[in-house]
């Protein structure tokens, strides 16, 4: 893969890169490299004993919108929506998932800086529109993606159950509800 990707006409010169990476696994790799003309860069793949698992692809802004995502390949299985202060300033980071885990996919929108007011409703929901654009593509292994959780993103146990339950079924573009247990504090579940 490591040397496809040194050769390919996408990829800018000499931004290939291979990091050993022995808490995915024996043989964990981390391959990184930047797109020819993007301005973000910083594209991965992690390979696992020589089998690719994940791979995390990078935009420009104006390449694909959400709702071009749900024209071609349907409904998500579920959406995320997390809110998250933007360093000291009084702004924030706005991040939209449209999640395909049984497909293998995810498409992330990450907006910022943003006002509450850009991307709130007054009731304290996300928006979500067609017009919004992704920024990062994520592909893994259909049905993997608990262990793409473990593995690619490091997390534990009680992250990875965050992460399920706050992925909410998709009832179509406008209002989702934002992700718990982050910057947005939720009250607990109570058993009936």
């Amino acid at each position: 893969m490591y040397a496809a990707l040194a050769s390919s006409p996408w990829v800018r010169e000499g931004s290939v890169d291979s990091i050993p990476r022995d808490d995915f696994g024996p043989g964990g790799v981390e391959i990184v490299w930047d797109d020819r003309d993007i301005t973000h860069g910083a594209n991965r793949a992690y390979v696992v004993n020589d089998r690719l698992i994940f791979i995390m692809v990078r935009l420009d802004d104006d390449d694909l919108t959400l709702g071009q995502i749900v024209d071609k390949y349907g409904p998500p299985e579920s959406i995320s929506a997390e809110l998250y202060p933007w360093g000291d300033i009084l702004a924030y980071t706005y991040i939209i998932t449209l999640n395909y885990p049984a497909r293998g996919f995810l498409f992330e929108g990450r907006y910022g800086p943003v006002d509450e007011d850009e991307v709130l409703t007054p009731e304290g929901l996300g928006q979500v529109n067609p017009e919004m654009h992704v920024t990062n593509v994520y592909y893994f292994t259909p049905n993997s993606f608990e262990r793409v959780l473990r593995g690619a993103f490091r997390l534990d146990n009680a992250n990875i159950q965050s992460v399920l339950r706050n992925s909410h079924p998709w009832e179509g573009f406008g209002e989702v509800e934002l992700w718990c247990d982050g910057y947005i504090q939720c009250e607990p579940e109570t058993e009936p």
